[in-house]
């Protein structure tokens, strides 16, 4: 595999489990509770085994899933905060996803390449 492609894997783990297979308790995040910490050790679990595998390293996997946990937990408390200020349908909503979507993005693509 090379690097190119574990990439865009740990990407789609990140949407899989950011979208596709989250719960309801956990798409209805608030701050610090047991789903938004749970969605957060997903997360960082998810792409970090991409990653960990890809290097063939557990201490790779340990450190990528810790930073990506942190990472994760601090930009979704920021994003609920913010989005806590919204009214339901307010377009803002959307450019926070954004922003929030490519922040995890980023997080996933330093550390490729702090590692390479």
């Amino acid at each position: 595999m090379n690097l190119l492609i574990a990439y865009y894997l740990a990407i789609f783990a990140h949407f899989i489990f950011d979208f596709v297979w989250q719960t309801k308790d956990i798409s209805k995040k608030r701050m610090l509770n047991q789903p938004m910490l749970v969605h957060c050790l997903i997360m960082g679990v998810s792409s970090a085994a991409i990653i960990g595998f890809y290097y063939q390293s557990l201490i790779i996997f340990i450190q990528s899933s810790l930073i990506i946990f942190v990472t994760h937990l601090l930009i979704d408390m920021v994003r609920v905060e913010l989005d806590s200020k919204l009214p339901k349908d307010s377009p803002k909503f959307w450019q926070y996803l954004g922003a929030d979507q490519i922040l995890h993005t980023l997080v996933i693509l330093v550390i490729f390449l702090i590692l390479q």
